[in-house]
Parts: C-alpha cells; structure tokens; sequence
C-alpha cells in the first residue's frame, strides 16, 4: 500500500501535467481578409505561446494544381500597445498570427495550407487549409453613362450630358431644401469624367470654384 507522503507527492505530478503549459500554443479561429487583386490576407487567432516561440508556416497552389508553393511565414503579434491620447485611441493587439501571400493572379483561386508548430507543443487545429479567391479587376458597367465634368472658363464644345463642378454632376442643380433633399445625377455605374483645368495645383487643398465654402467640392 503506498504511503501517506508518496501518494501526496503523486498527487502533486499529476495536478501538474494536467496543468496547462502557458508555453504550449493553442490554435484558434483563422480569419480569412477580404482579398485584392493580387494578394490575400489571413490572422490566425493563438492563445499560450508565453515565450513567442511557435511559427506558422504557409504554402499556396492555384487550386487543382499540382505543386506546392512557400509563401512568407505568418508573423506573431500580440501585446503591442497602440495610442494616441489626443484621438482617446488605445488599442493592445492580441495573441495571433498575420501575414499575406503576395503576387497572385487576379480573379484566380487559390489552395492556402498553414502549418503552427511550436517546441512546447501545439493544441487544436495546428494545420489549416482554406480555398479563396482574389478578386478581379473592376469594369465599368455596360449600362453606367459617361458625365462630363468642366471648368467654369472651359472654352470648346462641351460633351453631354455637361455640368461646372463635381457637386453639380453628382447632385444637380437640387431641389427644395438643398441640405435635404437633392436631384441625383448621378446613378451606379456612371462615370464622372474630369475635363482639363477643373483640379488646381494643390490637391490637398482644392476649392470648387463654384462653391460657396472652400473644401466642399467633394
């Protein structure tokens, strides 16, 4: 029969490697950004990891393709601490993983395999593999019209529809109370084309020459 104290201690070893180890890594929820053109966007929510050892490996194929490609590993954060008191902004990143593949091919579909390993040990879904899409390159809408936007002291023909200022071809001339209420000219698909001589030198501090308030061109 075993003894009071060798049964106690035991006990003890076995509290112990029950106990989480805060060194273990242990994988959560992968986030999949909304993708660009050419890149893809992905976190990967962790907690442990107290010693910041673990990685994540990434590797990435057009989906039905036969060779692997490695990508940049994702990059641990966490901890870091961003404010600005002036803007009441204090925001502290938390445990995971971030990271891109980068240079792909747009409107093309893509395998994207991650791998989190870790010298003490990995928990939960450590390997990963989403299928995403990049998206494609906008095109101008088959039904949009074309408004052409000039400046006051414009001097040749003007094509139309033709309106003086960017406010007038996105809002008309307005109707009632101009605050409230407003003719829109402006409809999904357009595209509001901007004659020569409209944009003065300094973009930063534009001034619609036919408004009343300078900086309400837009």
């Amino acid at each position: 029969m075993m003894s009071t104290p060798i049964l106690m201690i035991a006990l003890v070893l076995l509290a112990l490697r029950g106990a989480a180890d805060p060194n273990t890594v242990s994988a959560g929820r992968l986030i999949v950004e909304p993708p660009t053109l050419i890149n893809l966007g992905f976190e990967w929510e962790i907690s442990g990891d107290a010693n910041r050892n673990a990685t994540v490996a990434v590797r990435y194929r057009e989906t039905g393709a036969g060779e692997w490609r490695e990508a940049l590993p994702l990059l641990r954060i966490g901890g870091e601490r961003i404010f600005r008191a002036r803007e009441y902004l204090d925001y502290t990143v938390p445990d995971r993983f971030a990271g891109s593949i980068l240079d792909l091919k747009p409107e093309t579909e893509y395998e994207c395999s991650f791998t989190m390993r870790d010298p003490d040990g990995a928990e939960g879904p450590a390997v990963q593999t989403v299928k995403v899409r990049t998206r494609g390159e906008p095109k101008a809408s088959k039904d949009g019209r074309i408004l052409h936007i000039y400046p006051p002291d414009w001097k040749g023909e003007k094509q139309e529809p033709a309106f003086t200022g960017i406010m007038a071809a996105y809002y008309g001339a307005g109707l009632g109370d101009w605050s409230v209420v407003r003719e829109r000219k402006a409809q999904p698909g357009d595209i509001l084309a901007v004659h020569a001589g409209l944009y003065k030198a300094d973009r930063l501090n534009y001034v619609d020459p036919r408004a009343r308030h300078p900086r309400s061109a837009f």
